[in-house]
């Protein structure tokens, strides 16, 4: 019978993405300006962006669409929480062309430098 103490260290665990896999397409992080924009165009400019990831054969990660179940009206910094630990998940990260204007896109961007990600990066006139 499990005790109350190994109950509680089972709901902290936390299971990571399995990256050994090959087989499966790489991922992508989709990142770029959110909280500066009207909902609908951020929301367009990522479904736009996500269809240049999967025509570049990669599984694109959209943090619109990802919530972990995280209210929009959540503080800034829960959604970056949850943002970075997708992107950590991926292989690679595509910056939208406005991701300069973005203090969450620069925080990605920094991280995923560190991290050694593939970076691709959406041409101004595209």
């Amino acid at each position: 019978m499990p005790t109350r103490n190994n109950q509680f260290k089972n709901r902290l665990r936390i299971k990571l993405p399995n990256m050994v896999k090959t087989s499966s397409p790489i991922k992508c992080y989709n990142s770029g300006a959110i909280s500066s924009l009207t909902y609908l165009t951020a929301r367009n400019n990522f479904l736009k962006v996500d269809r240049i990831i999967e025509d570049l054969g990669m599984k694109p990660v959209n943090p619109m669409e990802v919530t972990w179940g995280i209210r929009p009206s959540a503080p800034w910094i829960v959604h970056m929480i949850k943002d970075i630990l997708l992107l950590m998940g991926c292989r690679a990260v595509y910056f939208q062309r406005n991701w300069k204007q973005s203090r969450g896109a620069l925080w990605e961007y920094k991280v995923a430098r560190w991290l050694g990600k593939e970076m691709f990066f959406e041409k101004k006139n595209s």
